[in-house]
Protein backbone atom coordinates (compact mmCIF):
# COMPACT_ATOMS: atom_id res chain seq x y z
CA UNK A 1 0.00 0.00 0.00
CA UNK A 2 1.73 3.14 -0.84
CA UNK A 3 1.37 5.71 1.18
CA UNK A 4 1.73 9.60 1.27
CA UNK A 5 3.57 9.69 4.22
CA UNK A 6 4.56 12.65 6.89
CA UNK A 7 6.56 10.36 8.90
CA UNK A 8 7.96 10.85 12.52
CA UNK A 9 11.49 9.83 12.91
CA UNK A 10 12.35 8.71 16.36
CA UNK A 11 15.49 7.77 18.52
CA UNK A 12 14.69 3.92 18.10
CA UNK A 13 15.14 4.39 14.56
CA UNK A 14 11.59 3.03 13.57
CA UNK A 15 9.30 5.17 11.15
CA UNK A 16 6.01 6.55 12.80
CA UNK A 17 3.25 8.10 11.08
CA UNK A 18 0.53 10.09 13.01
CA UNK A 19 -3.04 9.28 13.14
CA UNK A 20 -5.93 10.85 15.03
CA UNK A 21 -8.89 8.41 16.38
CA UNK A 22 -11.36 9.44 18.29
CA UNK A 23 -9.25 12.99 19.35
CA UNK A 24 -6.63 11.16 20.50
CA UNK A 25 -3.20 10.80 18.81
CA UNK A 26 -1.58 7.29 18.05
CA UNK A 27 1.62 7.28 16.21
CA UNK A 28 1.49 4.07 14.09
CA UNK A 29 4.95 2.44 13.25
CA UNK A 30 5.05 3.08 9.17
CA UNK A 31 5.81 -0.33 7.68
CA UNK A 32 3.43 -2.28 9.75
CA UNK A 33 0.49 -0.37 8.70
CA UNK A 34 -1.81 -2.83 6.43
CA UNK A 35 -5.54 -2.52 4.62
CA UNK A 36 -6.56 -6.15 5.50
CA UNK A 37 -9.53 -6.13 3.11
CA UNK A 38 -10.38 -3.21 0.78
CA UNK A 39 -13.61 -1.64 0.55
CA UNK A 40 -16.49 -4.41 -1.51
CA UNK A 41 -18.88 -3.77 -4.10
CA UNK A 42 -22.18 -5.99 -4.50
CA UNK A 43 -22.23 -8.38 -7.46
CA UNK A 44 -26.09 -8.22 -7.81
CA UNK A 45 -27.51 -4.97 -9.02
CA UNK A 46 -30.57 -3.46 -7.52
CA UNK A 47 -33.05 -2.58 -10.23
CA UNK A 48 -34.72 0.59 -10.23
CA UNK A 49 -38.77 1.83 -11.12
CA UNK A 50 -37.08 3.61 -13.57
CA UNK A 51 -35.59 0.47 -14.99
CA UNK A 52 -31.87 1.67 -14.48
CA UNK A 53 -29.06 -0.19 -12.22
CA UNK A 54 -26.80 0.19 -9.38
CA UNK A 55 -24.15 -1.27 -7.61
CA UNK A 56 -23.28 -0.75 -3.92
CA UNK A 57 -20.95 -0.68 -1.43
CA UNK A 58 -22.06 -3.42 1.17
CA UNK A 59 -21.30 -2.18 4.73
CA UNK A 60 -18.42 -4.16 5.56
CA UNK A 61 -15.86 -1.30 4.72
CA UNK A 62 -12.63 -1.05 4.58
CA UNK A 63 -10.36 -3.07 7.65
CA UNK A 64 -7.15 -1.60 8.96
CA UNK A 65 -4.20 -2.80 10.97
CA UNK A 66 -0.85 -1.55 12.63
CA UNK A 67 1.44 -1.29 15.19
CA UNK A 68 2.43 1.23 17.81
CA UNK A 69 4.82 1.31 20.84
CA UNK A 70 4.49 2.98 24.03
CA UNK A 71 8.49 3.25 25.00
CA UNK A 72 9.47 3.06 29.11
CA UNK A 73 10.32 6.84 28.81
CA UNK A 74 6.83 8.72 27.80
CA UNK A 75 6.39 12.21 27.28
CA UNK A 76 3.10 11.99 28.49
CA UNK A 77 1.55 12.99 31.74
CA UNK A 78 1.77 9.98 34.22
CA UNK A 79 4.43 8.43 31.92
CA UNK A 80 3.75 4.92 30.00
CA UNK A 81 1.26 3.51 32.40
CA UNK A 82 -0.96 6.96 31.44
CA UNK A 83 -0.51 6.38 28.07
CA UNK A 84 -1.66 2.72 28.14
CA UNK A 85 -4.47 3.42 29.75
CA UNK A 86 -5.82 6.22 27.62
CA UNK A 87 -5.36 3.37 24.67
CA UNK A 88 -7.04 1.01 26.58
CA UNK A 89 -10.19 3.31 27.38
CA UNK A 90 -9.86 4.39 23.21
CA UNK A 91 -10.67 0.75 22.89
CA UNK A 92 -13.30 0.24 25.14
CA UNK A 93 -15.35 3.55 24.60
CA UNK A 94 -14.79 2.78 20.52
CA UNK A 95 -14.78 -1.33 20.29
CA UNK A 96 -18.61 -0.56 19.69
CA UNK A 97 -19.36 3.05 19.10
CA UNK A 98 -17.55 4.18 16.15
CA UNK A 99 -14.80 7.06 16.46
CA UNK A 100 -13.55 9.33 13.07
CA UNK A 101 -9.88 8.50 12.04
CA UNK A 102 -7.83 11.46 10.47
CA UNK A 103 -4.67 11.52 8.79
CA UNK A 104 -2.43 13.23 6.43
CA UNK A 105 -0.44 10.03 6.16
CA UNK A 106 -3.21 7.51 4.14
CA UNK A 107 -6.70 10.46 3.57
CA UNK A 108 -7.83 7.60 1.58
CA UNK A 109 -8.75 6.23 4.94
CA UNK A 110 -10.19 8.75 7.05
CA UNK A 111 -13.70 7.60 7.89
CA UNK A 112 -15.68 6.17 11.04
CA UNK A 113 -14.45 3.10 12.53
CA UNK A 114 -15.07 0.72 15.09
CA UNK A 115 -11.82 -0.93 17.06
CA UNK A 116 -11.80 -4.38 16.27
CA UNK A 117 -8.29 -5.82 18.14
CA UNK A 118 -6.50 -4.00 21.35
CA UNK A 119 -3.58 -6.47 22.34
CA UNK A 120 -0.43 -5.13 23.94
CA UNK A 121 2.82 -6.97 24.58
CA UNK A 122 5.85 -6.38 27.29
CA UNK A 123 8.87 -6.13 25.32
CA UNK A 124 12.53 -6.77 27.46
CA UNK A 125 13.48 -3.19 27.96
CA UNK A 126 10.27 -2.58 29.59
CA UNK A 127 8.70 -1.08 26.13
CA UNK A 128 4.85 -2.03 24.76
CA UNK A 129 4.05 -2.86 21.56
CA UNK A 130 0.09 -2.97 20.62
CA UNK A 131 -1.34 -4.55 17.35
CA UNK A 132 -4.41 -2.27 16.72
CA UNK A 133 -7.09 -3.53 14.11
CA UNK A 134 -10.43 -0.99 12.98
CA UNK A 135 -13.03 -2.00 11.18
CA UNK A 136 -14.85 0.94 8.81
CA UNK A 137 -18.15 1.61 9.72
CA UNK A 138 -20.57 2.51 7.31
CA UNK A 139 -24.04 3.04 5.62
CA UNK A 140 -25.80 -0.48 5.42
CA UNK A 141 -26.38 -0.33 1.39
CA UNK A 142 -29.93 -0.22 -0.33
CA UNK A 143 -32.06 -3.07 -1.17
CA UNK A 144 -34.64 -4.04 -3.08
CA UNK A 145 -37.06 -2.63 -0.51
CA UNK A 146 -35.58 0.37 -0.11
CA UNK A 147 -34.32 1.38 -3.37
CA UNK A 148 -35.86 4.96 -4.67
CA UNK A 149 -35.00 6.64 -7.18
CA UNK A 150 -32.10 9.11 -7.06
CA UNK A 151 -33.39 12.20 -5.48
CA UNK A 152 -36.62 10.81 -4.17
CA UNK A 153 -37.26 10.41 -0.36
CA UNK A 154 -38.42 7.85 1.27
CA UNK A 155 -42.35 7.17 2.01
CA UNK A 156 -43.07 8.99 5.40
CA UNK A 157 -43.93 5.48 6.87
CA UNK A 158 -40.81 4.13 5.63
CA UNK A 159 -38.97 7.10 7.65
CA UNK A 160 -37.95 6.03 11.17
CA UNK A 161 -35.94 8.64 13.92
CA UNK A 162 -33.73 6.93 16.36
CA UNK A 163 -32.16 8.81 19.30
CA UNK A 164 -28.13 8.53 19.42
CA UNK A 165 -26.44 8.99 22.77
CA UNK A 166 -23.30 11.25 22.73
CA UNK A 167 -20.06 9.96 23.49
CA UNK A 168 -18.04 12.55 24.48
CA UNK A 169 -13.97 11.60 24.37
CA UNK A 170 -12.00 12.13 27.90
CA UNK A 171 -10.31 14.85 26.38
CA UNK A 172 -13.08 16.97 24.76
CA UNK A 173 -14.96 16.80 28.29
CA UNK A 174 -11.99 17.63 30.29
CA UNK A 175 -11.21 20.34 28.08
CA UNK A 176 -14.57 21.47 28.07
CA UNK A 177 -15.38 21.29 32.12
CA UNK A 178 -11.92 22.09 33.83
CA UNK A 179 -10.01 23.94 31.57
CA UNK A 180 -10.29 27.67 31.98
CA UNK A 181 -10.24 30.28 28.87
CA UNK A 182 -7.15 30.33 26.97
CA UNK A 183 -5.50 33.18 24.27
CA UNK A 184 -1.98 33.82 23.14
CA UNK A 185 -1.80 36.46 26.02
CA UNK A 186 -2.76 34.22 28.49
CA UNK A 187 -3.29 29.97 29.40
CA UNK A 188 -5.96 31.10 32.11
CA UNK A 189 -4.04 29.09 35.45
CA UNK A 190 -1.23 26.52 36.49
CA UNK A 191 -3.35 23.73 34.28
CA UNK A 192 -2.70 26.22 30.95
CA UNK A 193 0.30 23.71 29.01
CA UNK A 194 -1.26 21.40 29.69
CA UNK A 195 -5.17 22.52 28.66
CA UNK A 196 -3.32 23.97 25.63
CA UNK A 197 -2.44 20.10 24.56
CA UNK A 198 -5.94 19.32 25.42
CA UNK A 199 -7.52 22.21 23.16
CA UNK A 200 -4.90 21.41 20.48
CA UNK A 201 -5.51 17.33 19.98
CA UNK A 202 -9.37 18.73 20.24
CA UNK A 203 -8.94 20.92 17.21
CA UNK A 204 -7.43 17.80 15.59
CA UNK A 205 -10.34 15.77 16.59
CA UNK A 206 -12.42 17.87 14.50
CA UNK A 207 -9.83 18.20 11.35
CA UNK A 208 -8.13 21.46 12.33
CA UNK A 209 -4.61 21.46 13.72
CA UNK A 210 -2.79 18.45 11.29
CA UNK A 211 0.30 19.66 10.38
CA UNK A 212 1.08 21.06 13.67
CA UNK A 213 1.76 18.96 17.10
CA UNK A 214 0.47 19.40 20.39
CA UNK A 215 2.77 20.82 22.05
CA UNK A 216 0.90 23.12 24.80
CA UNK A 217 2.08 26.34 22.96
CA UNK A 218 -0.30 28.39 22.48
CA UNK A 219 0.83 30.15 19.81
CA UNK A 220 -0.56 31.61 16.07
CA UNK A 221 -1.10 28.20 14.20
CA UNK A 222 -3.07 27.19 17.56
CA UNK A 223 -4.94 31.10 17.31
CA UNK A 224 -5.67 30.26 13.18
CA UNK A 225 -6.71 26.78 13.31
CA UNK A 226 -9.46 27.65 16.12
CA UNK A 227 -10.61 30.67 14.12
CA UNK A 228 -11.25 27.98 11.16
CA UNK A 229 -13.24 26.04 13.98
CA UNK A 230 -15.02 28.93 15.25
CA UNK A 231 -16.21 29.79 11.75
CA UNK A 232 -17.63 26.83 10.72
CA UNK A 233 -19.60 27.05 14.09
CA UNK A 234 -20.81 30.32 13.15
CA UNK A 235 -19.49 31.93 16.48
CA UNK A 236 -17.39 35.13 16.34
CA UNK A 237 -13.51 34.63 15.01
CA UNK A 238 -11.60 35.72 18.46
CA UNK A 239 -8.68 32.49 17.80
CA UNK A 240 -9.33 32.19 21.97
CA UNK A 241 -11.02 29.53 23.48
CA UNK A 242 -13.09 31.96 25.42
CA UNK A 243 -16.79 31.42 27.09
CA UNK A 244 -18.79 31.64 24.02
CA UNK A 245 -16.77 28.87 22.59
CA UNK A 246 -16.53 26.93 25.42
CA UNK A 247 -21.00 27.16 26.17
CA UNK A 248 -21.54 26.06 22.62
CA UNK A 249 -19.18 23.01 22.67
CA UNK A 250 -20.77 22.18 26.19
CA UNK A 251 -24.14 22.36 24.72
CA UNK A 252 -23.39 20.51 21.87
CA UNK A 253 -21.70 17.76 23.92
CA UNK A 254 -24.28 17.86 26.30
CA UNK A 255 -22.12 18.94 29.38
Amino acid sequence: MALDTNLLLRKDGLKYTQIMLGGMEIDAIEESIKEVNAMEHSTNPHIGVNASDTVFITQYGRKLSFKSVVHEIESSTGGREHRIQDYQNLFNTYKETSAYLVSNSYAEYNGKYIITKFDKEEEAGGSFVIDWELQEVITAPVTSKTFRVWGKAPSATTTTTTTKKVTVPANTKTLLTKCPTMSRKKLGNKMGVSCVKRLQTFLKSGGYFLKYKSNGNFGKFTEAELKKAQRKRKLPQTGVWDKKTIAFYKKLYKL
